[in-house]
């Protein structure tokens, strides 16, 4: 068995899928919207028999691996590998392709370097646990103090791998010690450096110093960065809060503090909360609250939302009470929103600064939400209902804003209650709202990394696609119909044509060819539509063909070879 079925024996196309879009039973298939177009009905099907997938609107289809590089837009091999892990599959059995002996050392280099780093953080991360585990065996000590207070307990210090970093270049120490590089030290963010003009050397030092180090782990698990907390003792100017540098490990945009820890327990209860800073975490978990994440600020992307879209659960919002939060969490909403997410608001008292401060206010407290556009009415009430009508017209722009990316139905819902309370007319609210949706300029909500939260992560079918959905259906019922023999003629002749023009087909040289290598594919195409109809269905197919092939008909005709072809298919029809 090769590698390739052997991972497909051991994971399901349809588990697969559903790890990065929720799917639904249709009868002996499996059915979704598809994620590599627009659309709103679900028009890719999964089947389980013949372990793989297609979209009837894109023409996009396969097997897991090619999902999963779509899907994440990584490398085959990359998918290879990502799969391989999940079925429990040695890496070393992949097959890779032949490589130059340039890419071969290129590639070597690169790969070292980049575990290595990951080698260097999870070590400085063990380093830092141990340091912070001797050091709460004294009850006295400020730092076992501080962790009382803040509810730190071993369970969740082990949890979160919580370490601490001492004074006086202790982590440079060691590191020479053990010969570990400090270039590469200095490079994965946990040394910093300084030239000394004197000698013209470069200078080491420890980037943390006397704070308490959170690690930060990618959504693998791996330790990418840290975040180091002072501590109430620490009376100098110094940031409260340090996070490791920009990397090629720590790429602020791609991660979600907590997401190892947090996934599953979201999966399984449809919710996950998100809140700003990593403490916030942490906290969360300490009381019960084991489905809660942070963006590293208040900041967010497109990459961070497409991860959000793999847990098909509800989105709690609980960003702080401050006006930062506020504004933050309202372009958090519209971003997330329009990708199609369902977002809930954490309802926090106004007399508490965040969720760590309301959890810790009480004991067993059970979370009040409301859907983002009901808490916007309901904090904004007084100046929705105000007689000063710049303070209304405020007020109603921030809810329209909301509106103008929920579906139509919550838009409706919300557009009554609007007029109900302001007695604007709902024609008047809805021409706002169409207003709101032209004018909307996404770069407004572009992070310091400038990818946008709101880039469409979808593209409209192109003619090209379309042109290959109609010829899989045409060779799936000329294949699979004994009756329908005779359009086989015509469809050679016009493989010969589309081939050049729709890359998919292009590795096949015949017709035969391309029918044999995707009989699977085909097999599942037009499954429920076989029936008497079927020849009618097939001249219209035929029709539409023809009028795509037409279009290309200049730069057919400057080729004698397919100029030849396309009349003699012309000729027969």
């Amino acid at each position: 068995m090769s590698v390739w079925e052997e991972i497909k024996s051991k994971l399901s196309v349809e588990e697969v899928i559903s790890d990065y879009v929720p799917i639904q039973s249709s009868g002996g298939h499996f059915r979704c919207i598809c994620p590599f177009h627009t659309e709103k009905s679900p028009s890719l099907i999964i089947s389980p028999d013949k372990q793989i997938w297609h979209c009837f609107g894109c023409g996009a289809g396969g097997n897991i691996f090619s999902f999963v590089a779509q899907y994440e837009n990584i490398e085959m091999r990359d998918a290879l590998k990502k799969l391989a892990a999940k079925a429990g599959v040695e890496l070393q059995k992949f097959p890779q392709r032949t490589l130059t002996e340039e890419e071969k050392k290129k590639d070597k280099e690169e790969k070292t370097k980049y575990e290595q780093g990951l080698d260097v953080l999870a070590w400085v991360s063990e380093v830092y646990h141990k340091i912070l585990l001797n050091i709460l065996k004294d009850q006295q000590n400020p730092i076992t103090q501080y962790c009382l207070k803040r509810k730190l307990t071993p369970e969740i210090i082990s949890l979160f791998h919580i370490g601490y970093a001492p004074k006086g270049g202790f982590l440079l120490k060691i590191a020479n010690k053990y010969g570990i590089s400090k270039e590469l030290m200095h490079e994965v963010g946990v040394l910093k450096t300084k030239e000394n003009s004197i000698n013209n050397s470069t200078e080491f030092s420890d980037k943390f110093s006397d704070r308490l180090m959170i690690p930060i782990q990618n959504k693998e698990g791996k330790v990418v960065g840290f975040t180091g907390r002072v501590l109430p003792y620490d009376t100098s100017e110094r940031p409260k809060y340090l996070n490791s540098p920009q990397t090629e490990w720590f790429n602020k945009g791609e991660l979600w503090f907590g997401w190892p820890l947090a996934k599953r327990n979201a999966i399984s209860q449809k919710k996950v909360i998100i809140v700003e800073g990593n403490m916030d975490v942490i906290s969360a978990f300490s009381h019960g609250f084991n489905y809660t994440i942070a963006s590293q600020g208040t900041s967010f992307t497109h990459q961070q939302i497409t991860l959000l879209k793999q847990l098909r659960a509800e989105i709690w919002l609980a960003y702080d009470n401050d006006n930062a939060g506020q504004i933050a969490g309202n372009k958090f909403f519209l971003a997330t929103a329009a990708a199609g997410l369902e977002i809930k608001k954490v309802l926090i008292p106004e007399t508490m600064k965040d969720l760590d401060d309301y959890l810790n206010s009480a004991e067993n407290i059970d979370l009040e939400v409301l859907p983002y556009p009901e808490f916007l009415l309901k904090k904004h009430y007084s100046q929705l209902t105000s007689s000063d009508s710049d303070e209304q017209k405020k007020a109603v722009e921030i809810v329209l804003q909301a509106l103008s990316v929920v579906d139509d139905l919550t838009m409706e819902q919300y557009v009554s209650k609007l007029n109900d309370i302001t007695d604007i007319r709902s024609e008047t609210l809805y021409k706002l709202i169409k207003t709101e949706q032209e004018n909307t300029q996404y770069s407004q909500f572009t992070n310091q990394g400038g990818d946008s939260a709101f880039e469409p992560d979808k593209k409209p079918v192109t003619p090209t696609q379309q042109a290959l959905v109609l010829w899989q259906k045409m060779a799936s019922l000329q294949t699979f119909l004994g009756n329908m023999d005779e359009w086989e003629p015509h469809l050679t002749l016009a493989f010969a044509l589309v081939k050049h023009f729709i890359k998919e087909l292009q590795p096949f040289e015949l017709y035969t060819d391309y029918v044999q290598a995707e009989k699977d594919l085909l097999n599942v195409i037009f499954t429920d539509e076989l029936t008497e109809k079927s020849p009618v269905i097939m001249k219209r197919l035929w029709t539409q063909m023809m009028f795509w092939i037409d279009h290309h008909i200049e730069k057919i005709l400057l080729d004698e070879e397919l100029k030849d072809i396309y009349l003699a298919l012309k000729q027969e029809r």
